[in-house]
């Protein structure tokens, strides 16, 4: 199952570093989890996180917002999402907007084998595999604007998902617009030294 937004050719950056992606990256919007004070599970459904919905389809209950930071898959300590699932369970970030920049620290995701793989923009990512469980962080800078990133199991996994960073990239003005600006601001001075 790929879960795109049928995004054609766009260039995407992956990142294994945060301060690398944050370097590259503008504007970063960052969700902790942290406002959540109960569980919110969406193992069969979805949850409304603000500036996007987080889903999971498969057949694996377990997936939920854990608000205590709890359990072997706690990222920081803190609230975070925890869980995907058997192989081809898909847990699904859809933005209300959309992004350039995502970014999300891990914990024990690749543990041993390539258990997971990242869907994005009608391509299909992986992700480095380690030794045991770890934190880790992957991140994707894509010139062309996506909505939906998926994370989807390979094989058998239980990972944790947490300070989920996206952005939008900045429109630069066209070389036109520049011009434009130039001529107007020369059109004023010459006005303003006719009236003088």
């Amino acid at each position: 199952m790929l879960a795109t937004t049928g995004v054609a050719n766009a260039a995407v950056t992956q990142y294994s570093n945060r301060t690398s992606f944050e370097t590259a990256a503008s504007s970063l919007t960052t969700e902790t989890f942290n406002s959540y004070t109960t569980d919110a599970a969406f193992s069969s459904g979805s949850v409304d996180v603000g500036d996007f919905t987080l889903s999971h389809s498969g057949t694996y209950g377990g997936v939920k917002i854990s608000s205590n930071g709890s359990g072997f898959m706690n990222v920081d300590g803190t609230a975070h999402v925890q869980g995907l699932g058997f192989t081809n369970d898909v847990i699904t970030f859809v933005f209300d907007m959309a992004i350039n920049y995502f970014g999300v620290d891990l914990f024990a995701v690749n543990d041993g084998i390539e258990r997971e793989v990242v869907d994005l923009a009608g391509s299909t990512y992986t992700m480095p595999v380690f030794s045991s469980n770890v934190r880790s962080f992957v991140g994707f800078v894509s010139d062309t604007a996506f909505t939906t990133i998926s994370f989807r199991a390979v094989a058998g996994e239980s990972a944790g998902y947490d300070n989920v960073s996206y952005g939008v990239s900045p429109v630069p003005l066209p070389a036109g617009g520049m011009l434009l600006l130039t001529a107007l601001g020369a059109f004023g001075i010459v006005r303003r030294r006719k009236t003088a």
